[in-house]
């Protein structure tokens, strides 16, 4: 039994999904590679197709072979499919994950394209060898096959998105469409509980991140045998960013929306969330990214044509852009929110990189600058205090000065006071004699 023998997937994650929405009901569709008949019974049953199988497992073959209208049991590559359906003009061709296990896949599918009508179609599903995971085992020293998935161990061809155009061109044919799935970095079979390798470097994660096929698990691609314009139709890289929504109780991870966070350039994504229901809301917590720093150049809240205004964020404003260093930066707005009008937020920021450091050293060196500007006033401001202290100085010599005069003059001072007792008390003692003198007179002159 083949490896790949899954229930029919419908959605547009899978690859047999994208291809069966391909399909036009009543067509006449050549399977290669039909395992045990997932879609072949999905395309006869649902879209009344007639299908042909070629199948090499061989109980894989009976099973499929209840709902198809004729098949081969053998090898693809022995060609004898060629030959039996030689007489059948197919409106689709269909290579679901088979053309990687093939030695030969150009000259499968040069056979093949004689049985195609003008206006078919063929398509295929291939494993994206440059998918980041691949790359990470590579940078690590490894490459680990395994029993499905990107490096299937029965893989023999490999093929990234600049290859897919050549492969076609080179077979005469011409790509319509190129499709994709997705699996995020460190989430496909290459990551397993035996094989895990730390990511650490955060810058790496986000260059990874931002390759464009970076997380494209399988192409699909239409091929026609005219020249047609290509349509490509895989996603631009993204990010998750997160909406906690506050009804009274804190933020937590019950009421919480995970947002896509799109690329649009170099280190650079941007989010347009809409939050229809608001009732009873009292708070907004947006987070741009998970376990990293990131500056986030452009965010605003609006409702009813009202900007609401940040209550807080844990990192740093300046010239309008928040710089976070916090490996889990937050924006929270729990201001002016009213209970009716759905709340929008927009914003574009930076993940750690290049771009990342660039606005970081910017900071640095306007911090650089506000640092000499003020170790110039400190020096300025230092020489004025030197000149202060010196006038000080000066001031305090003076005084000291004028404090020996004042002694100085206080002796003096104290020698007059002196002086002028003397002369009192002589001019007394003077007084006293005269007065004496003229009382003997006066007595004389009695006496007389």
């Amino acid at each position: 039994m083949s490896n790949y023998n899954f229930e029919m997937d419908y959605s547009e994650e899978s690859s047999v999904g994208i291809i069966f929405k391909k399909i036009k009901p009543h067509s006449i569709v050549l399977e290669f590679g039909c395992a045990s008949g997932r879609m072949t019974k999905a395309m006869q049953t649902k879209l009344q197709c007639d299908v042909y199988i070629v199948e090499y497992n061989v109980d894989d073959y009976n099973q499929a072979i209840e709902y198809a209208k004729d098949g081969v049991c053998g090898d693809i590559q022995s060609f004898e499919w060629l030959e039996k359906f030689a007489d059948i003009e197919f409106d689709y061709i269909i290579f679901a994950d088979v053309l990687e296990h093939l030695t030969l896949p150009g000259k499968v599918l040069q056979m093949s394209k004689q049985l195609l009508k003008e206006d078919g179609e063929i398509i295929l599903s291939i494993p994206n060898v440059t998918h980041n995971d691949v790359i990470v085992k590579a940078i690590d020293e490894r490459i680990d096959y395994t029993k499905v998935g990107l490096l299937d161990e029965t893989h023999v061809h490999f093929w990234g998105k600049k290859n897919i155009e050549e492969f076609a061109r080179n077979n005469s044919l011409y790509v319509k469409n190129v499709e994709a799935t997705y699996a995020n970095t460190k989430k496909t079979e290459q990551f397993d509980s035996k094989r895990d390798i730390e990511l650490e470097n955060i810058f790496l994660y986000n260059l990874l991140k931002q390759r464009g096929t970076g997380e494209v698990y399988q192409f699909v691609v239409t091929l026609k045998k005219q020249e047609v314009s290509c349509c490509d139709s895989i996603k631009a890289p993204s990010l998750k960013s997160m909406v906690f929504l506050n009804y009274g109780n804190g933020f937590n991870e019950d009421d919480v929306l995970e947002v896509e966070a799109k690329w649009v350039k170099k280190d650079t994504y941007e989010i347009n969330c809409v939050i229809d229901d608001v009732k009873d809301v009292c708070g907004v917590r947006f987070d741009p990214v998970e376990n990293q720093a990131c500056v986030v150049k452009h965010v605003e809240f609006r409702q009813n044509n009202m900007v609401l205004p940040l209550s807080e964020y844990n990192g740093v404003l300046e010239c309008g852009e928040i710089l976070f260093t916090d490996y889990d930066p937050k924006i929270v707005v729990d201001k002016g929110i009213q209970n009716e009008g759905p709340i929008i937020l927009s914003a574009q920021f930076i993940v750690m990189g290049e771009e990342y450091l660039s606005a970081f050293l910017r900071r640095t060196y306007r911090l650089d600058g506000l640092l000499e500007q003020t170790q110039g006033q400190l020096e300025q401001t230092q020489g004025q205090l030197e000149q202060t202290q010196n006038i000080l100085a000066a001031v305090g010599d003076r005084c000291q000065k004028l404090q020996v005069l004042v002694c100085q003059k206080d002796d003096r001072l104290i020698e007059y006071e002196k002086m002028i007792l003397n002369y009192e008390n002589l001019r007394v003692i003077r007084i006293r004699k005269m007065v004496v003198r003229v009382l003997k007179k006066f007595r004389v002159l009695r006496d007389k």
